[in-house]
């Protein structure tokens, strides 16, 4: 995988009838800059996972296939996470 270290970096030779640097490196600077972004999301998601497997494992509910780890979600119904939980007492 290519790194935004590597991107930033990248020289490009000179030439007479070439492209133009400046709008090289500001396309280079776009790419490193989406980049950078969808590795915030991805750690943020990733935390979000985590989270919501310790909530449910706090929850009780076991993974229902085997494999799964902190960095896999769960299969959840939208319906679970609304439905009125027993009461204990009854």
């Amino acid at each position: 995988m290519i790194r935004v270290e590597e991107i930033a970096n990248k020289d490009f030779k000179s030439v007479i009838w070439g492209y133009d640097p400046v709008s090289v490196d500001a396309y280079l600077d776009e790419i490193i800059t989406l980049i950078l972004q969808m590795q915030a999301e991805r750690k943020e998601m990733v935390s979000t996972i985590d989270y919501l497997v310790a909530e449910l494992a706090a929850a009780g509910r076991k993974p229902e296939k085997e494999g799964l780890t902190e960095q896999t979600a769960l299969p959840i119904s939208p319906h679970e996470l609304t439905a009125e939980k027993p009461n204990a007492e009854e």
